[in-house]
């Protein structure tokens, strides 16, 4: 079974090249259907795909910037131009892009779409070498959630990139998708042109010396692209769009780090883009019943409990509330606990600096990023808690230190 993703806008031409398919003898075509340059590339983040049947002109991107744009974000997939433009040096221009054929709609036949694309998939996997295992792995994605504002979701995503950076050797992205605080280009002291706003909007048109561009470096060898200084809310894209950016951008870098603020229904759909994420808390009780309602949407949309982690942050020696009892309000299990280092925080935020090495916390944050790297040993499969949705505990908790519950 060949799967072919048709990226059409006429519907009287898709119908007739799945006429075409259906007629073949031998291997049978099944076909997927898209009728813009969006929806393919939606398409071929959803599903695994074997050729891309392209038509050059759709209603969001023309002319051989259409394929350009394709190749980018679907760098391995075997692409045949179907356009009804009859050029021969658009085909020409196409094959040297890496178009693996060019066919013209007024002479096409069942005949030669079919041959056309088995002959696509034969040289594609003859030029392709194989990779090795670094170069067939695409970054890996971690979120990170706050419960509440304060518990330091930014900071710890500035220091977590550092040490996956650090560990790793490698590439890597820090994105801020808390596009109402947008602190990060400030803690990482990047001079920042471009923001995740001007990604969404030349996505299309990006490739690898375009992306380069964009992002800023920042501290420690970081690249970052930033949340815009102001975002109004009714200038703020697709969720969708920003999923493509961050896809596109997985393909060029060892890790990438997202800052995601508070949970939002905007930021719950990104979740199904990242690997890990994590949802950062304090042990004070109103983060903790933010957590279990944070914890909730996650899991109710989909997110797999398995790399839904909890990271508490903050925790003095002794906590006032054992791990335990954490775990079962919050319905997940502790991932990773941070120990409380404000002396050391304001310290290093008054001279403009991120934490020293020797800090316990970015110790603590050492850990946290080779266990998430794989460098130490992993965890057992996390479990949601369904019954830890536990209002009462934490009432009795928040009566008992005298915090509003």
């Amino acid at each position: 079974m060949v799967k072919v993703l048709l990226v059409e806008d006429n519907s009287g031409d898709a119908e007739l090249v799945q006429e075409m398919l259906a007629e073949a003898e031998g291997a049978p075509f099944t076909i997927l259907w898209s009728a813009s340059l969006w929806a393919g590339l939606d398409r071929l983040a959803e599903e695994q795909v074997d050729v891309v049947l392209l038509d050059l002109f759709l209603p969001d991107c023309h002319g051989l910037e259409t394929f350009t744009a394709l190749r980018a974000h679907a760098p391995g997939v075997p692409v045949v131009v179907l356009t009804g433009l009859d050029s021969e040096a658009v085909a020409m221009a196409a094959v040297r892009e890496g178009a693996q054929d060019y066919l013209v709609k007024g002479k096409l036949e069942s005949e030669s779409l079919v041959r056309a694309l088995r002959y696509a998939l034969v040289r594609h996997s003859k030029q392709a070498e194989p990779a090795s295992p670094e170069e067939r792995r695409q970054a890996g994605m971690v979120g990170l959630l706050g419960a509440k504002g304060g518990v330091g979701v930014t900071t710890l995503a500035c220091h977590l990139a550092l040490e996956l950076r650090r560990q790793a050797e490698e590439g890597v992205l820090v994105v801020d998708l808390d596009l109402n605080a947008g602190l990060l280009g400030f803690l990482l002291k990047a001079s920042a042109s471009f923001s995740i706003l001007d990604a969404v909007k030349n996505i299309l048109r990006l490739d690898v010396e375009g992306w380069k561009s964009m992002v800023s470096s920042g501290t420690g060898g970081l690249k970052l692209l930033p949340a815009p200084s102001a975002a109004p809310l009714e200038e703020l894209p697709p969720a969708g769009r920003i999923c493509h950016v961050l896809r596109f951008a997985r393909l060029h870098y060892r890790w990438i780090v997202a800052d995601l603020g508070r949970l939002t229904a905007f930021s719950v759909k990104l979740l199904k883009e990242f690997d890990e994420l994590l949802l950062v808390t304090t042990d004070d009780v109103t983060a903790l019943r933010e957590a279990l309602r944070a914890g909730r949407q996650i899991l109710d949309s989909g997110f797999p409990a398995e790399h839904l982690r909890l990271v508490l942050d903050g925790a003095p020696r002794s906590l006032d509330i054992p791990v335990n009892d954490v775990e079962q309000v919050v319905g997940l299990p502790v991932y990773a606990v941070l120990p409380e280092d404000g002396r050391q925080l304001r310290k290093a935020g008054l001279r403009g600096e991120l934490l020293a090495e020797d800090s316990a916390l970015r110790q603590s944050i050492a850990r946290l990023a080779a266990r998430l790297a794989g460098a130490a040993d992993q965890p057992g499969e996390a479990k949601s808690r369904r019954t830890g949705w536990d209002l009462r505990r934490i009432v009795r908790w928040g009566a008992n230190r005298g915090a509003p519950a």
